[in-house]
């Protein structure tokens, strides 16, 4: 399964799991896990005091409360490091939360850019990282739907120039399993596929040209195409 990069509040993300980027004694000190905890409620935090100190790297697990995803993955970002000694431990943070959700049978995962902010990776770089260590343990086990939830507006501009390829609607892949995406695809209304290919026609486009400009996996066109919607 493919990874994709959205811009998005990760807290109304509907993923079996969102990554929770935090202390070792797992406080929310950063901008976006103030939010998660915010959303979720305080049974949160009063899981997580529950669970032993996380290191640098490592990952632990609880329930998601009252957030849309069912669990809350937290991992610990080392501090960034111009002689580059950090950057085994910020991979590491992406495959123990992989495996960690793998562990817990969930079908789609959502991260923040971890890292960044208060630990002090550059945007750039953290971004690199992530989507090279991301690939690659989906080379290994690709039975997953990863998401890279990112809510500045400018610098998703940026990756929607260099990572055009994983960037996709929010719309399409806010979802949980293919189930969920299917039920979006039959409340599209009788005709759907029909209205679009007019469009398509009056535009002067190819089929190819509209769904890379849409940004849909040709698969997905393939399947609102076939289904007849």
């Amino acid at each position: 399964m493919p990874l994709f990069i959205i811009k998005e509040d990760i807290t109304k993300i509907n993923t079996d799991a969102i990554v929770n980027s935090t202390d070792p004694d797992y406080l929310p000190t950063g901008a976006i896990s103030k939010a998660i905890h915010t959303v979720a409620g305080s049974e949160l935090m009063e899981e997580s005091k529950n669970l032993p100190k996380c290191n640098e790297g490592c990952a632990q697990i609880t329930k998601a409360y009252k957030l849309s995803s069912k669990f809350v993955i937290h991992t610990v970002s080392p501090f960034y490091s111009e002689a580059g000694e950090d950057e085994e431990f910020l991979q590491s943070c992406y495959t123990e939360s992989l495996y960690l959700a793998q562990e817990y049978n969930c079908k789609s995962i959502a991260f923040p850019l971890i890292g960044i902010g208060g630990r002090g990776f550059p945007k750039k770089f953290a971004l690199n990282l992530a989507v090279s260590a991301i690939n690659d343990y989906l080379k290994i086990k690709d039975d997953i739907n990863v998401f890279i939830v990112v809510f500045d507006e400018t610098f998703y501009g940026y990756i929607n120039e260099k990572y055009s390829q994983y960037c996709k609607s929010t719309e399409l892949l806010n979802y949980s399993s293919d189930d969920v995406l299917g039920n979006k695809l039959n409340n599209l209304g009788a005709g759907f596929y029909d209205l679009l290919m007019s469009h398509i026609t009056s535009r002067e486009m190819t089929v190819s040209e509209c769904y890379n400009k849409a940004k849909v996996d040709k698969r997905l066109f393939s399947k609102i195409k076939n289904n007849g919607y």
